[in-house]
C-alpha cells in the first residue's frame, strides 16, 4: 500500500481496520480450527479476494483492480513481499520473494549473498491482489493461493514460519542488487512473542542484523517491536463487537511502547539519519536519479519541432543533452526549458489513461 498505492501511513491504518472487519469478522461457522469441526478453511479466500480488488480499484492511479505488482519505473521505490512456495521436487516448501523489480543472478564468491539471492529473475506478471493473497495464506486459515500456468503452476502460502521477520531477506536483496550492504534498514515488527522459545529461532534475523551492524556490514539499524500484549494474539483474534476491544489492546499497547524513553531516542536517531541522507541527495550531483526514485519524474522534450516529441527522457541530465546536442539551447534558457519539460505521471490525473 505505501510503495505502489502510494497511500499514507494513516491511510494505511484505516484500510486495514476495514479490511480486518470485512475478513476477520466473517468467519465460517464450521471450519478446521471451530469446535464444530469442518474440513475447510477458518476464512473464505474470496472474501478476501474481493477486498483486495476493491481497495486497489480504489487506490491505484488507473481505477485498475488488476494492476501489476511489477512496477513500470524500477528507479522508483521498490517493493519485496515474502511468501512459502511449495517445491515439488524436493517435496518441501522454500521461502520465494515477489519483487517489484528485475533482480538479476549476481556472480560473487560470498556464500552468504549467494545463498540469500531468492529466485532471482524478472518479476512475474502478477497483480497486487494476488501476491497480497499468497502472502497472507496462512494455513487453516486461508485456502493456498495458486499462480501460474502449466509448467510454472505453483502454491503459495503465507511465509510466518519461513521469514517471520524479513528484514534480513530485503538486507541481502539491496546488498546483491547494488553489490553494497544498504545504509540503514529500519524493520517494524508485528510484537514480540513471548510465549514461543527459543528466541534466537524467533527472531533470529533481528540478531544477524545487529551482528553485521556491529562488524560495520551495516552503517544502521534499528528494530520498532511491541514488547508485550500484541505479539502473544493468536492470528484470529478479533474480540467485541466489530472487533474493537482486539483493536483497543493493539492500540494502548502500541501507544505505551511509543512512550518508552529507549524507543522515542531510537526513533528520533533514525529520523535525524533519514533527514541528513536526504539533504546529502539534495546536493548530489546524481540527484536526478533521487527525484525519479521518489516522486517518479520524467523528462520530455517541449521544442516546438522536435521530431523525438513524446519520447520520455530518464532524467534531467538525458533531457539537458538532448536540448544542447540537438536544438542547441543556449545556456540562458536552458533551466526555463528544463523545467517545461519535467513531468510528475505518479500525481498527474490526466495521465490515468496511461
Amino acid at each position: 500500500m505505501l510503495s505502489h498505492l502510494r497511500m499514507s501511513a494513516d491511510e494505511c491504518f484505516d484500510e486495514f481496520q476495514n479490511l480486518l472487519r470485512n475478513v476477520w469478522g466473517q468467519p465460517r461457522l464450521f471450519n478446521l480450527r471451530a469446535r464444530r469441526f469442518w474440513p475447510r478453511d477458518k476464512y473464505d479466500y474470496r472474501i478476501l479476494m474481493r477486498e483486495l480488488k476493491d481497495l486497489v480499484k480504489r487506490k491505484s492511479r488507473n481505477g485498475n483492480q488488476d494492476e501489476t505488482f511489477r512496477q513500470q519505473n524500477e528507479d522508483r521505490c521498490r517493493c519485496i513481499v515474502t511468501s512459502l512456495l511449495w517445491d515439488s521436487g524436493r517435496g518441501t516448501q522454500v521461502l520465494y520473494l515477489f519483487r517489484s523489480y528485475h533482480h538479476p543472478t549476481i556472480p560473487t564468491n560470498d556464500l552468504l549473498l549467494k545463498l540469500n539471492q531468492r529466485n532471482p529473475d524478472h518479476p512475474k506478471q502478477y497483480t497486487i491482489w494476488e501476491v497480497v493473497r499468497a502472502a497472507t495464506a496462512a494455513t487453516t486459515y486461508f485456502a493456498p493461493m495458486n499462480l501460474g500456468k502449466g509448467t510454472e503452476a505453483n502454491e503459495y502460502i503465507d511465509a510466518g514460519f519461513g521469514a517471520y521477520n524479513p528484514s534480513l531477506e530485503a538486507y541481502y536483496s539491496v546488498r546483491g542488487v547494488s553489490g553494497k550492504a544498504p545504509q540503514m534498514v529500519v524493520s517494524v515488527g508485528s510484537g514480540a512473542n513471548r510465549r514461543l522459545r527459543p528466541p534466537k529461532y524467533v527472531d533470529k534475523a533481528h540478531l544477524e542484523l545487529r551482528e553485521l551492524e556491529s562488524k560495520k556490514e551495516l552503517n544502521y539499524y534499528a528494530r520498532l517491536n511491541v514488547e508485550e500484549g500484541i505479539g502473544d494474539m493468536k492470528l484470529d483474534e478479533w474480540r467485541g463487537k466489530y472487533g474493537t476491544d482486539t483493536l483497543t489492546q493493539i492500540h494502548a499497547k502500541t501507544s505505551d511502547y511509543l512512550r518508552s524513553d529507549s524507543v522515542k531516542q531510537s526513533i528520533v536517531e533514525t529520523a535525524r539519519i533519514l533527514v541528513e541522507t536526504r539533504r546529502a541527495r539534495a546536493f548530489d550531483p546524481d540527484s536526478d536519479h533521487w527525484e525519479r526514485f521518489c516522486h517518479g519524474v520524467e523528462y520530455v522534450c517541449t521544442v516546438i519541432d522536435c521530431t523525438d516529441k513524446g519520447k520520455t527522457h530518464r532524467n534531467r541530465r538525458d533531457l539537458r543533452c538532448h536540448l544542447e546536442g540537438v536544438h542547441h539551447v543556449p545556456s540562458s534558457e536552458i533551466e526555463t526549458v528544463l523545467d517545461r519539460g519535467k513531468r510528475f505521471p505518479l500525481y498527474d490525473v490526466n495521465s490515468k489513461a496511461e
